[in-house]
């Protein structure tokens, strides 16, 4: 499977990745992304117990995924397909809002809740441009 959906509220889960590359990872559900640092978002290959690194992107891109406003948190580099297991600690640091805006932001206070805030995993497309002379 190339994608993978779930809520933020999921303590665990397991991933089972058919092909190894490069994941981009999105939170979904608002423009406006704030991580406290208590926060932690780990993944370990099942098997060989290793932890995958996620690295995060600066700046966070925003788009839409799943019919949703979503942000680009990081990427993950899979080297090989296997079962995985994703562990979200103090998942209250974590604050999305629907705009970037700092006055949207001041006139609406009110936050996408964490049971609503969904995580979605998507292997990166890459693209290959063909330049004939």
């Amino acid at each position: 499977m190339k994608e993978f959906k779930f809520k933020l509220s999921n303590k665990n889960i397991q991933l089972k990745i058919s092909t190894e590359g490069i994941y981009n990872l999105y939170f979904l559900g608002g423009f406006y992304l704030n991580i406290g640092n208590r926060f932690s978002l780990t993944i370990i290959n099942s098997i060989t117990k290793e932890k995958v690194e996620i690295k995060e992107k600066f700046p966070k891109a925003n788009s839409y995924k799943a019919g949703k406003r979503a942000i680009l948190f990081g990427q993950i580099h899979f080297n090989q397909s296997g079962e995985y297991e994703l562990k979200l600690e103090k998942i209250e640091d974590v604050e999305i809002r629907k705009s970037r805006l700092f006055l949207f932001n001041i006139f609406n206070k009110n936050s996408i809740h964490n049971k609503d805030i969904e995580i979605l995993i998507v292997k990166k497309r890459h693209c290959s441009f063909l330049v004939k002379n």
